[in-house]
Formats: C-alpha cells, structure tokens, sequence
C-alpha cells in the first residue's frame, strides 16, 4: 500500500488537478491517501504556502514542480 499524504488549502485549482491525478492513479496502485489542509496548522502554512501544492509518497517529499503521471508512477512502483 503507497501512502500519499497531499498538503494544499482551499480554493486551490493545482491542488485540486493533483488529487484528481491520485485518484486517476488508484485505479492502477494501492493507495491510502490523507489531505492536509495547511490554512488549518500555522506552522504548515509558513512552511508551505508558496509551495503547494506538495505531495509526500511514501515519506518521500515531491515538490510541486515534479508532479507528472510519469513521475508518480515511477515513484509508486
């Protein structure tokens, strides 16, 4: 089972392109998947506010400028 663990906040259009991706790609991988609402955690929204959205495979850190098909079926293998 991957865990994917997505940070972003609301109103956010990349943030919801992402998590369409995921679940495209759940119907081809095991995944347990937790959205984190980082406008809810200050120290998150320091930390990720120019970032997001940002995606944790595995424990893995995969930056918003690396989020393609490709790339994430790579890492999910």
């Amino acid at each position: 089972m991957n865990k994917i663990t997505l940070y972003g906040k609301s109103n956010c259009k990349l943030c919801d392109e992402v998590k369409e991706l995921v679940v495209v790609l759940a119907m081809d991988y095991q995944i347990d998947m937790t959205e984190v609402n980082i406008e809810e955690d200050e120290q998150l929204l320091r930390s990720y506010f120019l970032e997001i959205p940002v995606l944790f495979i595995n424990g893995e850190k995969i930056d918003y400028r690396e989020i393609d098909v490709f790339s994430l079926r790579e890492r999910l293998h």
